[in-house]
């Protein structure tokens, strides 16, 4: 009578393929994982700076300075909000005159932290705008 099926020795070697060919996929997807993090917390970091220059758009020019003094280093979570777990590290700097006299140049830089080590290791984005500060001074 034949008999019809596997042997146990086929189905060894076909179990051994098997796990030779995901380990050595292992690392590619392992590596794939990693690079759609970062590009993820770039974009994220992105996002947030560009919504930050949005709300410092509405501070009255007077009171910039007061705002700005707050922002040093400030850690944020996803949403942008002060979080002292968040994976951001914020800062705002306000540069009169500068790159030329009656430019106020306001800069956003969010660190993200380096997800295996849990540190600020200087991956960032930067987003920058001016303001015409002749215009923006009130009148004496």
């Amino acid at each position: 009578m034949h008999r019809r099926g596997f042997t146990i020795t086929e189905a060894l070697v076909a179990i051994v393929l098997t796990a030779l060919v995901l380990s050595a996929a292992i690392p590619l997807i392992s590596s794939t994982a990693r690079k759609l993090y970062r590009a993820r917390d770039h974009y994220a970091a992105t996002m947030l700076a560009l919504a930050h220059l949005e709300r410092l758009r509405d501070v009255p020019y007077d009171q910039l300075p007061r705002v700005l003094t707050s922002e040093a280093h400030v850690r944020i979570n996803d949403q942008g909000a002060p979080d002292q777990e968040g994976r951001f590290r914020r800062t705002t700097t306000a540069l009169p005159d500068q790159p030329e006299t009656g430019l106020t140049m306001v800069t956003v830089t969010v660190e993200i932290m380096d997800r295996k080590t849990g540190r600020f290791e200087g991956e960032q984005e930067t987003m920058s705008y001016y303001l015409f500060t002749e215009y923006l001074k009130p009148l004496e």
